[in-house]
């Protein structure tokens, strides 16, 4: 059995190689290596697949997905996204988006998806939520946006279970999405 120092070092380690890879795989990528870690496997394969072929092909941003509204143009994949400047994100007798989102501490693309949708659908009550709205709500904290945006909140949905993306300008929050954000969010740090 690993020594806390042992585990601890891992970590250390899966984190720092985690910063090297595109931020819509991190998660996979961290449930590979923590997997490994864990079961010491010596040869990852995923999908079938082996893990560094695997990386590169989910690595490669989508081309064309594209979103409802014109404006700010997306990032260099062709997606275009707009700030949707009604939307109030500062609700009077509501909680703001930002307290919300300092209170969660979303620490990845994953995270603040689900943050995202689950302030939108469950505090200020909106249906109909739309990439664009997960997109404001990302300015609005001044987080960088994930490139392949649309990719990440279906990343979001088929990874994790936390939105549901079946349709993309119809987004929502399942209870295993509810149950993320109102217990496991923010995560609490290993003490030493």
């Amino acid at each position: 059995m690993k020594t806390y120092e042992e585990i601890k070092n891992e970590l250390i380690a899966i984190a720092d190689v985690l910063k090297k890879y595109p931020e819509n795989i991190q998660s996979q990528v961290f449930d590979i290596l923590t997997n490994h870690f864990l079961s010491g496997q010596k040869n990852i394969k995923t999908e079938d697949k082996p893990l560094a072929e695997t990386i590169s092909t989910k690595s490669k941003p989508k081309s064309s997905s594209s979103s409802k509204g014109g404006g700010k143009s997306g990032k260099k994949n062709g997606e275009t996204l707009s700030l949707l400047k009604d939307l109030d994100l500062r609700a009077k007798g509501k909680k703001s988006f930002i307290d919300f989102y300092e209170e969660k501490k979303p620490s990845a693309a994953n995270e603040f998806n689900s943050v995202a949708v689950y302030y939108l659908a469950e505090i200020l009550e909106l249906s109909g939520i739309t990439p664009n709205h997960i997109y404001t709500c990302y300015k609005e904290a001044s987080q960088r946006a994930p490139v392949a945006f649309v990719q990440s909140l279906r990343d979001t949905a088929s990874r994790n279970g936390y939105i549901d993306t079946a349709d993309i300008n119809n987004i929502k929050i399942p209870m295993r999405g509810k149950n993320f954000i109102e217990h496991d969010l923010p995560k609490t740090k290993l003490k030493k």
